[in-house]
């Protein structure tokens, strides 16, 4: 049990077990004063052994899989990246891992220079190539002055399809830095 009297003067209710209290959106507590996210995550590491010896197998099976799935192709996986650290790490660590990763990001031309600067300085001492697609601007502007459904429909169809079209053209599978697998002509719309 943490002591979090230095966390708020307030008398807001706080979990017992991490830092949320009771203005995180949608939070409950049960009967011993943890917050259902607390659990969540305890739910999370169960299923999957997050830390755990039975997490690791299954991460280096799936490693094995990829590797497996991909062998004879110039890529075994894609790794989408941002220029942020979670990106470049999994890029790290699918190279360290012996994967062959495609490096794909999508420009939504509000890139920071940084996160640019980012993406290259991890991938060309990895030798890892990139994929960039950059959206139509005005195309952009025209989905947005419609409905958010509109965009969310228009967005898969007319922003993506260009990069599925690219993709189910290539022999690899797809990998999200979650290691989500699944084939090219699952992603086609």
């Amino acid at each position: 049990m943490h002591d979090h009297s230095n966390l708020s003067l307030t008398n807001h209710k706080v979990c017992n077990r991490c830092i949320y209290d009771e203005r995180v959106a949608s939070i409950s507590f049960d009967e011993s004063g943890v917050c259902n996210y607390c659990h969540q995550i305890d739910d999370l590491i169960d299923e999957y052994g997050t830390g755990l010896p039975k997490g690791e197998a299954r991460l280096a099976q799936t490693v094995e899989t990829i590797k497996r799935e991909g062998h004879g192709k110039k890529y075994d996986c894609v790794i989408g990246v941002s220029g942020g650290t979670d990106s470049s790490y999994m890029v790290h660590l699918a190279k360290e891992w012996g994967l062959r990763p495609l490096a794909v990001h999508y420009d939504n031309t509000w890139n920071s220079a940084i996160a640019t600067q980012n993406i290259e300085k991890v991938l060309r001492p990895l030798n890892v190539d990139l994929f960039t697609w950059v959206v139509n601007n005005k195309e952009a502007d025209d989905i947005l002055g419609r409905s958010f459904w509109l965009v969310c429909r228009n967005w898969k169809l007319r922003q993506i399809s260009p990069m599925q079209k690219y993709f189910s053209m290539q022999p690899i599978n797809i990998t999200s830095a979650r290691f989500w697998r699944a084939t090219p002509s699952s992603m086609k719309a």
